[in-house]
C-alpha cells in the first residue's frame, strides 16, 4: 500500500486478475471496442507489471501505464518511461486520483533509472501542471500531383519488399536507427516495437532504396488507396535516398491526386518541389519530462567546455521534490563537465533559474536557452544562457511513433 493512503484507497500494480476491470475502462475512456479475438490477443500481451492502478475499496477507480522504452538524446540511448492509458471512470474524476497516480509514476521511474519520460497529451495545458512541456513537434506536408518532387536523379534504386515480420524489421532496423541517433526523442526501437506497434500501426506496402553500391539508405512505409497516397514512415540517410523515394512517388503521378506524409521539422521538401506551396502544418505532437535531473545532466554529453568555468541551474519540481535544488555545473579543461547538486548557492557563478517544464524543454533540445529566456520560462544571468547555448548541442526533437498503450 502507498504511504499515506487508507486501506480502503491504494495504489498498486495491476495482476492478471484485473485484465477484464482494465480493458473495460480503457475501452470506456478511449471510445472503442474489441471483437472478441482481439480482446483474447490483448489478454495475452497483456503485462501487469506495466500498469499501475488506483482502487477505492478493491475496484479500480483509475490507472496509468508506465511502458519501459529507450530513446535517443544527443546521441545517447537512455531509458525513458512512457506514460500511457491514463484513464478514470467518470464518477471517480476530479477527486486528486490522477495526481496521486503521477506523482507516484515519477517515483516509480526514478527508481527504474528512467531519467526522462514522454506522453501524448489529452491536453497539454493538463499535463503541464505535473511538469511534463511541450518538446516534439512535426511538420505534415498534403501535396497535389503537380508539387510532388521530380527530375531526381538518384543512383540507386528502389525495391518494393515482400518480407514480413521479423525479417522485415531485420531490413529496416538498421537504417533506422542510422536516421533515429540524428535527432532527440526518437525511439530506440526494440525487435517487439517493430511488430507490436510500427507493422501494426502503419500496416501497408514497404519499400527501400539501394544506393549505387547496393547499400540500402532508405526506406517507406505506405498505403494506396482512392488516389491518396499515404506515406506512413519515411527515413532517408542522405539526400540521394531522399532523390530515390521522391522519385518513386513521382511514378505515380497517373494513380494520385493527393500525397500525405509527416516529416521533422528541419525537412526541406517544400525547396524541392515544383510547386512550393505546399499545405503545411507544424504539429505539437509529444510532451517530455525530466523525471531525474541530476542522473540525466550526468548522462549527457555537453558541448564545449566554456571559458568561465560553468554556471548554476536553480530548479523547482513541485511533484519531485527530488529534483528541486541547485546543480552547479563546472567546466575543468581536462575531464570536461562535472555535475554537483546542493540544497543552496554555493559560488558566485552565473545562475539560471527556472521550474522542471522550463528545464525539461531545456535540456531536451526543444528549445534553445536564448529562446526560454527571452520568454520569461528561465530567468537569470546572460552569462548563463549564453554557457547553456555552448554547451547544449543544437539538435532537432522528433519522433516517429505514437504509444497510448503498451
Amino acid at each position: 500500500m502507498k504511504a499515506g493512503m487508507t486501506l480502503d484507497k491504494t495504489i498498486m500494480r495491476l495482476e492478471q486478475h484485473h485484465f477484464d476491470e482494465y480493458m473495460a475502462l480503457e475501452q470506456y475512456a478511449f471510445q472503442f471496442q474489441f471483437t472478441d479475438e482481439r480482446l483474447e490477443e490483448e489478454r495475452v500481451a497483456f503485462d501487469p507489471e506495466q500498469v499501475w492502478g488506483f482502487f477505492d475499496e478493491g475496484r479500480l477507480c483509475s490507472m496509468l501505464t508506465i511502458i519501459p522504452l529507450e530513446v535517443y538524446v544527443f546521441g545517447k540511448v537512455l531509458p525513458m518511461g512512457g506514460i500511457a492509458s491514463v484513464a478514470t471512470w467518470p464518477e471517480e474524476r476530479r477527486k486528486g486520483a490522477v495526481t496521486q497516480l503521477i506523482r507516484h509514476s515519477l517515483q516509480e521511474m526514478r527508481a527504474q533509472g528512467q531519467s526522462i519520460s514522454m506522453l501524448h497529451p489529452f491536453s497539454i495545458p493538463f499535463y503541464r501542471k505535473y511538469g511534463w512541456e511541450l518538446c516534439i513537434e512535426h511538420r505534415s506536408y498534403t501535396l497535389t500531383q503537380h508539387q510532388l518532387p521530380h527530375h531526381f536523379q538518384a543512383s540507386g534504386r528502389v525495391e518494393r519488399l515482400s518480407a514480413k515480420g521479423d525479417e522485415l524489421a531485420a531490413l529496416l532496423a538498421p537504417i533506422y536507427e542510422q536516421y533515429a541517433v540524428r535527432y532527440n526523442g526518437t525511439l530506440a526501437r526494440m525487435p517487439q516495437w517493430w511488430q507490436r506497434s510500427v507493422f501494426r500501426r502503419k500496416s501497408g506496402r514497404v519499400v527501400m532504396y539501394r544506393n549505387a553500391s547496393q547499400t540500402p539508405t532508405g526506406y517507406a512505409i505506405y498505403e494506396l488507396k482512392d488516389r491518396v497516397l499515404n506515406i506512413k514512415e519515411m527515413v532517408y540517410l542522405d539526400h540521394d535516398a531522399f532523390q530515390g523515394l521522391w522519385g518513386y512517388w513521382a511514378n505515380h503521378d497517373s494513380m494520385v491526386e493527393q500525397i500525405k506524409v509527416t516529416a521533422p521539422l528541419d525537412d526541406e521538401l517544400p525547396y524541392c518541389s515544383p510547386d512550393p506551396r505546399i499545405e503545411q502544418h507544424n504539429v505539437p505532437y509529444y510532451m517530455a519530462r525530466i523525471v531525474d535531473v541530476e542522473a540525466f545532466l550526468q548522462q549527457q554529453p555537453f558541448g564545449r567546455p566554456a571559458a568561465s568555468g560553468g554556471c548554476q541551474l536553480i530548479i523547482e519540481d513541485r511533484d519531485a521534490q527530488w529534483n528541486t535544488g541547485v546543480y552547479m555545473l563546472k567546466v575543468d579543461p581536462q575531464y570536461g563537465i562535472h555535475v554537483t547538486k546542493y540544497a543552496k548557492v554555493q559560488s558566485d557563478l552565473p545562475m539560471l533559474q527556472g521550474d522542471i517544464r522550463a528545464f525539461s524543454a531545456l535540456l531536451t533540445g526543444a528549445k534553445r536557452a536564448t529562446t526560454l529566456h527571452r520568454l520569461g520560462m528561465l530567468q537569470g544571468d546572460v552569462e548563463a544562457v549564453d554557457e547553456m547555448e555552448r554547451l547544449i548541442p543544437d539538435k532537432i526533437t522528433y519522433l516517429a511513433d505514437f504509444f497510448w498503450a503498451a
